[in-house]
């Protein structure tokens, strides 16, 4: 049996463990027997959230849409992008709030952030039904307006808050250079729980880098909406993420003990002195693996317990509205031989979703520079990376090949094009998040609520 001492704290003064509406923390090394030579070991740091049907209370919501309404836009597309927008508003209940930025050449609030209710949301309908396509792409003075309502909103500091930016191509008015854009973002998004922001990329005209840029720097996602169809799925997808968020501003902290050193750390946000990783928030239902590659020094001789990492993970609860914190520490056993054993399933599935997410992002790059046999060689190394695995029957393992696979028929096929890549960037990080973006891998799912809200706007834009 692996060990992994958990130590709950604070959980007596705020109730979290009785009403299980807090985030749960364990960590599994890859080997409980670790020979007595220096050795590289691998372990995982799992946090999960509760189930939505544990949570009887939800924090409220303050979100802004930023929405694109320049002249490619016109008909069908800001149509359906109106009436999603229009979704949110339904959705949303007493105590939320919402505003709505819409951008072409100028940038227009069409509904400064409000608070919603029954005697407000036909106004905010109606302020979203008059915006109409016409004009360029000034996406950043958008964006910049839309965190602005969020960052200066007078709303309470345990109310969630996001931005959701839509476009369907290029910003090519105003601030334009990303790396000015990202700067800007950055000293904006400041302060306890800054709002997060979602990119949502219509198609292949829109740069998937550009606006993974600009989510990384919102701490939110990039989301690919592969046609007109998506984009109420998308926005009720995210919106059912926002309504369940049980954790945000999440730290989990690395010590190293006996003498071992982190070689590496994959997941999350991770500073340069390998000694912390952090995560914007933790919807419903969501778990998050980090995976850690370590050094453990030589022994003279076996020693039954090693302490080797002890792990540390702060979060607000956005439950009980508290701030909390978890403890584990990861022993092994050193022995004088080698001991045959099998490696921890969740550490071999983790080690396959990085190399998965990893290759999937280098065959696109190769395909983009023309490459189509280089980008199939390396994504047949990743099949048989994943045949090869021990892990290899596991469900987590078959959806990664089968996303593998469907990126591979992509790039071989003569009509690869800038959708197909955009799909495979937003697939790849969704893979490295564990979060849905939009996709359709198998291995990144929506959460059950995502899933309901996502078939809930699709039936609402449909009427």
């Amino acid at each position: 049996m692996l060990k992994a001492l958990v130590v709950c704290l604070f959980c007596l003064t705020v109730g979290c463990c009785a009403q299980n509406v807090g985030l749960s923390l364990t960590a599994t090394p890859e080997f409980e027997f670790v020979p007595i030579a220096e050795q590289t070991v691998f372990l995982v740091v799992s946090f999960e959230a509760p189930s939505s049907a544990a949570v009887s209370d939800r924090s409220p919501v303050s979100l802004t849409a930023v929405l694109d309404r320049s002249g490619s836009m016109e008909g069908s597309k800001i149509d359906l992008l109106k009436r999603s927008t229009e979704f949110l508003v339904d959705r949303l209940e007493d105590g939320d709030f919402i505003g709505v930025v819409s951008y072409s050449s100028d940038v227009t609030s069409d509904v400064p952030l409000s608070p919603i209710s029954a005697a407000t949301k036909s106004g905010i309908n109606e302020a979203i039904d008059s915006i109409f396509a016409s004009g360029s792409t000034n996406l950043a003075g958008g964006l910049f307006q839309g965190i602005d309502q969020q960052v200066d909103a007078d709303v309470s500091g345990t109310v969630v808050k996001s931005v959701i930016l839509f476009t369907d191509g290029l910003a090519n008015v105003g601030v334009t250079d990303i790396g000015q854009i990202t700067s800007t973002m950055t000293n904006s998004l400041t302060g306890v729980r800054p709002p997060t922001v979602y990119a949502l990329g219509f198609g292949g005209d829109h740069d998937a880098a550009f606006l993974q840029a600009i989510a990384e720097a919102g701490r939110g996602s990039y989301v690919f909406v592969a046609n007109e169809n998506a984009i109420a799925g998308a926005i009720g997808q995210i919106l059912g993420g926002l309504l369940t968020v049980t954790a945000q501003d999440i730290v989990v902290e690395f010590e190293p003990l006996s003498g071992a050193r982190i070689v590496s750390i994959r997941g999350g946000a991770v500073n340069g002195a390998l000694t912390r990783t952090t995560f914007p928030d933790l919807f419903a239902e969501e778990r998050r693996d980090i995976l850690i590659e370590m050094r453990v020094p030589v022994l003279d001789d076996a020693l039954e317990d090693q302490e080797i990492l002890r792990v540390t993970m702060r979060y607000f609860n956005t439950i009980t509205e508290e701030t909390e914190v978890r403890t584990t520490t990861v022993v092994i056993s050193r022995s004088l031989d080698l001991v045959d054993s099998a490696p921890a399933s969740i550490v071999e599935t983790t080690r396959l979703r990085f190399k998965v997410a990893d290759d999937i992002d280098t065959a696109v790059a190769q395909r983009e520079a023309g490459d189509a046999e280089g980008a199939s060689e390396t994504l047949d190394g990743t099949l048989t990376a994943i045949e090869e695995s021990p892990e290899s029957d596991s469900p987590e393992a078959q959806a990664l090949a089968a996303d593998v696979t469907a990126t591979k028929a992509d790039v071989e096929s003569d009509d690869f094009d800038e959708s197909d890549a955009n799909r495979a960037a937003a697939g790849a990080e969704g893979v490295s998040a564990q979060r849905s973006t939009g996709s359709g891998f198998a291995s990144s799912t929506a959460t059950p609520t995502q899933s309901i809200f996502a078939s809930d706007a699709e039936a609402f834009v449909g009427n």
